[in-house]
């Protein structure tokens, strides 16, 4: 096992893991190409995640979309407005539900809600149309 993090950390492939120092300073006085392991890994993607929503997402002439998967997407509008959408398919034909803005609504959320889209359409629900129904229902509890 230790010779395989020493082999890992010699051709700079994966990082071997925290808590064999002797391991790092053994590689590191014989290669060059050694890289330390951040511990905070784990944050740093979740760091890296949110900034290159704020940060990449950048206004241009056109409307264009970052792609997170399984059909979501951050929709970049020229006016600087940034939304979440769903782009799926429910009986042949292509459909987007949109989930709204990002500050508002962020990419965990974003994705909570397309795990909930997607449940729906495995079960032969069309969520745009399950959508349409809630909100015309809950108009007609308000007007009662």
């Amino acid at each position: 096992m230790v010779e395989q993090r020493i082999r890992n950390a010699w051709v700079g492939g994966s990082t071997p893991f925290s808590g064999t120092n002797t391991v790092f300073q053994d590689v590191l006085q014989r290669s060059i190409k050694y890289r330390k392991p951040r511990k905070t890994r784990g944050f740093l993607l979740r760091v890296v995640q949110y900034c290159s929503v704020t940060f990449i997402a950048r206004a241009k002439d056109k409307p264009y979309k970052l792609a997170d998967g399984h059909g979501l997407y951050l929709e970049v509008m020229p006016t600087g407005a940034k939304l979440w959408r769903l782009k799926f398919r429910h009986a042949g034909k292509e459909n987007r539900l949109s989930f709204g803005a990002f500050p508002e609504v962020s990419l965990k959320e974003a994705r909570e809600r397309r795990a909930e889209a997607r449940a729906l359409l495995l079960r032969g629900v069309d969520p745009a149309a399950q959508r349409k129904a809630e909100k015309r229902a809950g108009v007609e509890a308000a007007a009662n």
